[in-house]
């Protein structure tokens, strides 16, 4: 089984920086643009357990791809 990713790992993997205050804070929230992941030259989001919730607002209709199956949203 893999180890499971938290939010502090994330931030280095991603972006090689952490924000200040990510310890201080009782919840954390940021906002991301997903342009590596749609579009004509979209990459797959590799899986991984993770100990904090990824949440995505989507507007019109789409399709999310997990695993092996399909839901169209």
């Amino acid at each position: 089984m893999n180890k499971v990713e938290t939010i502090e790992e994330f931030y280095k993997r991603k972006f090689d920086w952490m924000p200040d205050n990510i310890k201080n804070e009782i919840g954390h929230f940021n906002v991301f643009t997903l342009d590596p992941f749609v579009g004509d030259k979209a990459q797959p989001v590799p899986y991984k357990r993770r100990d904090y919730f990824k949440i995505m607002l989507v507007i019109g209709n789409s399709k999310v791809h997990y695993a092996d199956k399909v839901v169209e949203v």
